[in-house]
């Protein structure tokens, strides 16, 4: 971790001598103390504007209801590539459910209602994600989603 401040602060010397041409030059007239009280009031606003932008995110996520997991997959309709397809649910899903509700998004954005024209779909390595946990939570594989399993009554 002190390697990594040291080098920090070793870039922003960089940054200044690219910027000003020269290296930091301590006998140069300037009052150091009074720049450095300018420039914590400066840090002061910065904090603050920080503050202030992070209690409106979270009062906005306090007010958005987010999904607990997340699930994400590669899929395919029969006869075409591999894309990606996710699901937003408050509950843990089986992986039946999950296919299920894969196929259908798939088939929706693909073709709409038109049920007559669905296809099977093919869905590989499905991973499950909480965020309330902020984890992995499951890792699923290989599964087939007959159109006839998923086309609503």
């Amino acid at each position: 971790m002190n390697k990594q401040i040291v080098n920090l602060i070793e870039e922003r010397l960089e940054k200044g001598k690219r910027e000003y041409n020269e290296q930091l030059d301590v006998h140069d007239g300037r009052d150091w103390t009074k720049e450095s009280l300018e420039e914590a009031l400066d840090l002061t606003i910065y904090l603050t504007a920080e503050i202030l932008k992070r209690s409106t995110i979270e009062k906005t996520l306090k007010n958005t209801e987010l999904p607990l997991y997340r699930y994400f997959g590669c899929a395919r309709l029969e006869d075409q590539e591999n894309g990606l397809v996710s699901l937003d649910s408050k509950y843990a899903m089986l992986w039946d459910d999950i296919q299920t509700e894969m196929a259908y998004k798939i088939n929706v954005n693909a073709f709409g209602g038109a049920y007559h024209d669905w296809m099977p779909v093919y869905i590989d390595q499905v991973v499950g994600v909480s965020s309330k946990f902020n984890k992995i939570v499951k890792i699923f594989h290989d599964g087939f989603v007959d159109p006839e399993d998923i086309i609503p009554e």
